[in-house]
């Protein structure tokens, strides 16, 4: 059988009747047509619809009805759905949803805080942008079906409220996180804990905290500045949001305050960038009980190194012209440290154990040029007044100078430097250590009262208490310990390193330096020849600001000579200086508690390991985007940072399950599949796009291919609450 169309035309009109004909033979054989039922009534659509059961019949297909109202032309919308489920996955797996519902609090029927965070920490890691932009993203994304909440519901306002209460939730939340990572892992203790700094800045003023200055990257711009310790894996376990002119050791010292007391940081090494390798440092480390390791900053070689043969390659002199030449060089190198009796540790470094080494206190010996960074007081006004009496003699052209030859920053020298304005009576008091536990900001107070007030409102600041002062955590500060004993040595564990290929390039860079400046001397004398006169004090200032530049100051003597009447710089290198910098080419001294019990070599690569912190401030910064911040409130700023941290806390979840693959790569992949909504007569349902072979097998290393599996979509769509 099959449907024929007759044309008949009448009165110069054409007419159309479908038929539903029929073939056959005749009584002698003759194949022949006959019409079976006329379709003139039937539709188009019907006709049609004939056809096509006709042609399936003849194929041995079947086909089945469906009504129209079940089955649009086009869905209603179109979800970004696979990377937001997977995300949340991972969100259930690691307990952080249910711990966000345990810090916050219950809310509304509507939506509650905790998914109101949650999503916020997804769109950090999935579209990063504001939290206005987060209620426009929002009902774009399968979140709505996923949580079972009305889109409208998840507002600005909602959003705001909801910062507020996270931000007081903080402290409860970063107390937990340890707890239930090694709840998850079976374990006992973290094998390391690793510290470090970094900064954020504003678009806008930014808030109170916020301060001008350049940060990492150099960039000029109202920042703050953000703390993380992270575990051996990566995944955030304490952070903290700090003013933008922040020290980096006073504020990691504030974070091991915190953390120390804690019964998870017991026994674990804490890897802490360089900037707390000086004595005064490693003294308050100590005190705190914490299990530290930290590479020397270069001025404390000499107190820590006495047991390393740096002479061993002083006299090398480097010649690398061409590649050849620098191989031989690292040979020599190499060859001249085994003597010495440096033993190899693969990558073509070597390694010097000093075993425990007994230092005297930073107390002992004068002031510590590092002590400033530490935050004592007293210390600071030693230096302030060392640079007011530095320039005053003459010994330096001018107060930045100065800083340089005390081992200070320009930055410091400007904070210090107004302390020498307080009344004589008291800086005596500062400097007999009765305002111990007072803040140079407490000072810089007292500076903006009149003269005649100042030494009253000390007094009254000395009787105030302190130990009502509180972090922004909201965890009382503790309180700080007692100094150590003079006459008792500090010990230590310290191992050397030595890198050849470091040393090579240090010997040349020196050489080329040195190079520059004397070119650079060259030309200054032969410009004061032939031009104008100038001044003995413009001179010596440009010298000055040329050797700055390659931190040259202590390495030089400048002299300004007459001759003809016109003025001649003389400068004369310090060899004492330069044979002190070339033995520290190539070496790095490596600072540990003595109670961390490990051989040189995995010491080494313990502090090597302290990449797994800057990985994930390259996280925050490029993936999560913690930066720009558009916020202009604290509370806001610290709220956003927590966004980020929990971001991260994901995106590492993420990987330990992918393995080899990261984890943006994966959401990159994944964000192509989506959900699409069709509305038929009273209902809704929902269909993913069909995933690609590479989705498919994201999916099935995360044992999570339900999320497409068709067999499997009903139980999903149960799930689902459609929403208007």
């Amino acid at each position: 059988m099959f449907v024929r169309t007759s044309r008949v035309r009448r009165n110069g009109k054409l007419y159309e009747y479908p038929q539903l004909v029929e073939s056959y033979r005749r009584e002698d054989g003759t194949p022949a047509h006959r019409v079976i039922a006329s379709l003139k009534d039937s539709s188009p659509e019907e006709v049609e619809a004939l056809k096509e059961a006709l042609a399936a019949s003849k194929s041995g297909k079947r086909l089945v009805a469906v009504e129209e109202a079940a089955r649009p032309e086009a869905p209603v919308a179109n979800l970004r759905y696979l990377d937001a489920a997977v995300l949340l996955e991972m969100a259930r797996q690691s307990d952080l949803r249910r711990l966000l519902s345990e810090v916050l609090p219950q809310g509304d029927a509507h939506v509650s805080p905790a998914d109101v965070v949650l999503s916020l920490v997804l769109q950090r890691c999935m579209d990063p942008g504001s939290k206005l932009e987060a209620s426009r993203w929002f009902p774009t994304t399968a979140l709505p079906e996923l949580f079972g909440v009305d889109a409208r519901q998840f507002n600005n306002t909602r959003i705001h409220r909801v910062l507020e209460q996270l931000y007081d939730a903080t402290p409860a939340l970063m107390d937990s996180l340890p707890e239930l990572y090694l709840s998850k892992r079976r374990r006992n203790s973290f094998s390391a804990m690793f510290l470090d700094l970094t900064d954020t800045f504003f678009v806008g003023h930014g808030p109170e905290m916020a301060a001008r200055g350049k940060t990492k990257e150099g960039l000029l711009a109202r920042k703050v500045g953000i703390v993380l310790m992270c575990d051996e894996t990566g995944y955030p376990v304490r952070w903290e949001v700090v003013e933008g002119n922040y020290a980096e050791s006073k504020a990691m010292l504030s974070t091991l305050r915190d953390v120390a007391p804690e019964k998870w940081s017991k026994g674990t090494p804490v890897v802490v960038d360089r900037a707390m390798g000086c004595t005064s440092h490693i003294e308050e480390m100590s005190r705190l009980g914490v299990r530290f390791l930290t590479a020397l900053r270069s001025p404390e070689f000499s107190r820590y190194g006495t047991r390393v043969p740096f002479e061993a390659w002083a006299g090398l002199d480097v010649d690398a012209a061409d590649d050849s030449a620098r191989e031989a060089a690292i040979a020599s190198a190499i060859e001249l440290a085994e003597k010495a009796g440096f033993a190899p540790v693969g990558n073509g470094r070597l390694s010097w154990d000093c075993g425990v080494v007994e230092v005297s206190s930073s107390a002992d010996g004068g002031v510590d040029p590092d002590a400033p960074v530490c935050g004592s007081l007293e210390a600071m006004l030693r230096s302030a007044q060392q640079l007011v009496e530095t320039v005053r003699l003459g010994r330096a052209t001018s107060y930045s100078a100065a800083a340089r030859k005390l081992g200070l920053s320009e930055a410091q020298q400007k904070k210090y430097r107004p302390l020498t304005r307080l009344p004589a009576s008291v800086q005596e008091s500062i400097l007999a250590g009765k305002a111990e536990h007072r803040s140079l900001r407490e000072m810089q107070a007292l500076l903006k009262l009149p003269r005649e007030e100042q030494s009253a409102a000390y007094e009254e600041l000395l009787a105030s208490p302190t130990d009502a002062r509180r972090n922004w955590t909201g965890r009382p500060r503790a309180s700080r310990p007692e100094a150590f004993d003079a006459k008792k040595p500090l010990e230590v564990r310290v191992v050397a390193y030595f890198s050849p290929e470091q040393f090579v390039d240090q010997r040349l860079r020196q050489r080329a330096c040195r190079e520059k400046i004397d070119r650079f001397i060259a030309t200054l004398n032969e410009r004061l020849r032939r031009g104008r006169k100038r001044s003995e004090r413009t001179v010596l200032m440009e010298v000055d600001r040329r050797l700055r530049e390659d931190d040259l100051v202590s390495a030089y003597n400048v002299r300004v000579e007459e001759s003809e009447e016109r003025l001649q710089v003389v400068l004369t290198p310090i060899e004492e200086e330069w044979a002190r910098r070339r033995m520290r080419h190539g070496i790095s001294l490596l600072v540990a508690h003595p109670k961390i019990k490990k051989t040189a070599p995995e010491l080494m690569q313990l502090y090597r390991d302290k990449d797994r912190v800057e990985k994930d401030f390259q996280v925050i910064k490029s993936v999560v985007e913690i930066r720009p911040i558009w916020h202009q409130q604290d509370l806001k700023v610290h709220a956003h940072v927590t966004l980020c941290m929990l971001a991260l806390l994901l995106e590492r979840h993420l990987e330990v399950r992918l393995g080899d693959l990261t984890a943006s790569r994966a959401l990159t992949e994944l964000k192509t599949c989506h959900l699409n909504r069709f509305q038929g007569s009273g209902t809704a349902y929902y269909v993913p796009t069909k995933p690609t072979r590479e989705q498919v097998r994201i999916l099935k290393r995360l044992k999570l291919r339900r999320l497409v599996d068709a067999d499997r979509m009903d139980r999903l769509q149960a799930t689902f609450v459609p929403t208007c």
